[in-house]
């Protein structure tokens, strides 16, 4: 049982690593679900924490990469992924909450 255990923990924990990005989205997606109603054409309350989501990613991606150096194919192939799916959507929650569009 402890060797299972121990196996398992090496993938395991850079897993939970490349996935915990994953979260920012989420609370960009809550916070846009929010207070995109209350929010209007100008508010600088409404809009910051959501433009902070999109470099905190890029870092934190970036960071993993570097880090896992066991893992850096891995680290590589989901930031990719994930940031392919967070910059259309970063860009949709920012128009959604400015009142803006391109």
């Amino acid at each position: 049982m402890q060797d299972t255990i121990s196996n398992m923990t090496p993938i395991t924990m850079p897993l939970r690593r490349l996935l915990a990005p994953v979260l920012l989205t989420g609370a960009l997606v809550v916070w846009t679900a929010a207070v995109y109603r209350f929010s209007a054409y100008g508010d600088n309350w409404a809009i910051w924490p959501a433009l902070v989501v999109l470099p905190l990613v890029v870092i934190w991606h970036g960071a993993l990469v570097f880090k896992l150096r066991d893992h850096r194919k891995a680290a590589v192939v989901v930031s990719l992924a994930h940031l392919s799916i967070l910059v259309p959507l970063w860009i949709a929650c920012l128009m959604l909450i400015s009142k803006d569009s391109l």
